[in-house]
């Protein structure tokens, strides 16, 4: 009776586990609900839980942070650059360093480069959005200004697979 109970546990465990609409597989990230893919950058990151967000994740050595959050579209025809300002509610004595379009993997996406502060602590955010037909991403790393650069080429090299698969 008890390798029975042990059997039924098992295959009721892989079946809940294969019907979620996240995965992480071969270090990549996939989300069939918000239908996208992205290359998860390993040590020494760590998937962490912070609010509503697809994806968060935390460096353990330079507490740098990057999250994906993705939305429906109300439309197509959202403009990136309305979308990128109501991002950054909150977010005290913005000074934007870089804003730019960027095409990436055939998709074109708003790239920002922002200073400020939060909370009264000084933040250096890099974002990057698209607007898909029925989702919007919203790519999202941030750390002090001091830190900023040390795990920066990690959130990069991510953003470059990101692939709406839908």
């Amino acid at each position: 009776m008890e390798l029975k109970k042990c059997i039924i546990f098992s295959w009721l465990l892989i079946i809940f586990h294969g019907c979620s609409s996240v995965q992480t597989v071969d270090d990549n990230y996939l989300n069939l609900h918000s239908y996208h893919r992205i290359a998860l950058p390993g040590k020494p990151w760590k998937i962490v839980k912070i609010d509503s967000e697809d994806l968060a994740m935390q460096h353990q050595k330079s507490n740098a942070m990057f999250a994906i959050i993705s939305h429906p579209a109300a439309t197509s025809t959202i403009a990136l650059d309305r979308l990128y300002k109501q991002l950054f509610i909150g977010i005290k004595k913005k000074h934007i360093v870089n804003r730019e379009y960027d095409n990436i993997n055939n998709q074109r996406f708003l790239h920002t480069i922002l200073e400020g502060e939060l909370d009264n602590r000084k933040i250096k955010i890099s974002v990057y959005i698209i607007c898909t037909k029925n989702f919007v991403y919203d790519m999202v790393y941030w750390s002090t200004p001091d830190t900023f650069d040390l795990s920066l080429g990690d959130f990069e090299r991510a953003i470059k697979s990101f692939q709406s698969i839908h």
